[in-house]
């Protein structure tokens, strides 16, 4: 670098929504970089590397224009769930606890699971044959938490929307979204990944916190965070430890 020449970097974040998805991104503007922009997948992270005058709006047509290759990228980045036998024993997480697995045949027409005293009860077919087998039972669990999530989620969003002062419940979905744990639209509708019930209530709250943000701030500007911390003033500090559980998930 020349003498006397400046490297300084500036960061920001900020969304594009493409074909119903959201991708979340960091921008890295630095003086040294004249014309190029570079996109970068660092663990699932998006970034994006440009000059430092280049104006936002060039930067989310950038983006948009990429997004297929960075989603199909963040897809690949991924870690493939280790190969899951579905026996009593295994166990899985749930609301941050692990919970054992009892697995038992049953006179039912398709594998059925319930929660009882802190075990979940998996019901299947005497019949069932591999490897049928443990496509059906892992088809049953991800249904399960499915509908807990979708029985959670709302009182959780009804929890926290007062106090970022918005009065409607929004809509909520919920989906089989693997590299987002939530997703906030331009129409309002907030989708949450049903792994979120995996999640200690903390980590889950922080992210209906910031997809309830997004309903104020659509970008990740000074403005939003400020939302987020005035509501959750650790949000940061959660949003760490989201980084670091987020990769140990089985499913």
């Amino acid at each position: 670098m020349a003498p006397g020449r400046s490297n300084r970097v500036t960061l920001s974040r900020d969304r594009v929504e493409f074909d119903g998805r959201t991708i979340e991104y960091e921008v890295r503007r630095s003086v040294r970089r004249r014309k190029t922009v570079e996109i970068a997948l660092d663990q699932g992270n998006v970034r994006v590397l440009a000059p430092s005058n280049l104006p936002a709006d060039d930067v989310r047509r950038i983006v948009c224009k990429r997004a297929a290759w960075i989603l199909k990228r963040l897809a690949d980045s991924l870690v493939a769930p280790s190969m899951r036998r579905f026996v009593s024993g295994d166990t899985l997480p749930y609301l941050g606890q692990n919970i054992k697995m009892v697995v038992q045949g049953a006179d039912v027409p398709a594998p059925e699971v319930h929660l009882e005293r802190r075990q979940l009860l998996v019901s299947v077919p005497y019949c069932i044959e591999e490897p049928e087998r443990v496509e059906q039972i892992g088809n049953a669990i991800v249904g399960w938490f499915k509908g807990r999530a979708s029985e959670l989620l709302p009182m959780k969003v009804d929890l926290w929307r007062p106090r970022l002062g918005i009065e409607a419940r929004p809509r909520i979905l919920v989906r089989n979204q693997r590299s987002q744990w939530g997703s906030c639209s331009s129409d309002g509708t907030i989708r949450f990944s049903w792994r979120v019930m995996m999640l200690e209530p903390p980590l889950m709250e922080y992210i209906v916190v910031h997809e309830l943000a997004h309903l104020k701030v659509m970008d990740h500007s000074a403005a939003f965070w400020k939302v987020v911390s005035d509501v959750m003033p650790d949000a940061k500090d959660r949003r760490r430890r989201l980084g670091v559980v987020g990769r140990t998930l089985p499913l």
